[in-house]
């Protein structure tokens, strides 16, 4: 026997709702606002479509064609992304300096790009080329930094 909708006697047809009730969860308005705030990037200090960041980083991967990690490794990956060492939204200063870009590969399937990613959201930037770990703008000690 098919489970009824949690808010009527109809059948449910996914979630425990019906298909008029699905229909309106999916369309409620603190829905639409949830997934408008989850999907838009939050504005930040660089622009990374434009002309000038396209031209820059096109002309570092034509000088720096390999991937700065799995070079560092002895893998020869070609290079498909221009990455900031230290965050740009963390340093905007830094962002046209090209001592602060890297090149990294996005070979699947966990690219280096995706783990260097994942370092800075827990707070450290990752230096390939140097192979070094940097511990960055940590919000809770009032924006200090030191190396690690």
């Amino acid at each position: 026997m098919p489970r009824k909708c949690r808010q009527c006697p109809e059948p449910a047809v996914a979630r425990g709702l019906c298909a008029r009730h699905l229909q309106q969860e999916r369309y409620h308005p603190l829905r639409q606002d949830r997934r408008r705030r989850r999907g838009a990037r939050t504005p930040g200090p660089f622009d990374y479509d434009s002309e000038q960041w396209r031209r820059v980083s096109r002309a570092f991967l034509a000088s720096n064609p390999v991937c700065a990690a799995c070079q560092r490794q002895g893998r020869m990956t070609p290079a498909a992304i221009v990455d900031h060492v230290l965050p740009v939204r963390w340093y905007p200063g830094r962002a046209w300096d090209e001592a602060n870009f890297q090149a990294l590969c996005t070979r699947r399937p966990y690219s280096c790009h995706q783990r260097k990613t994942g370092w800075e959201r827990n707070g450290f930037a990752l230096d390939f080329r140097r192979g070094k770990r940097i511990r960055i703008l940590d919000r809770m000690t009032g924006g200090q930094t030191c190396s690690a």
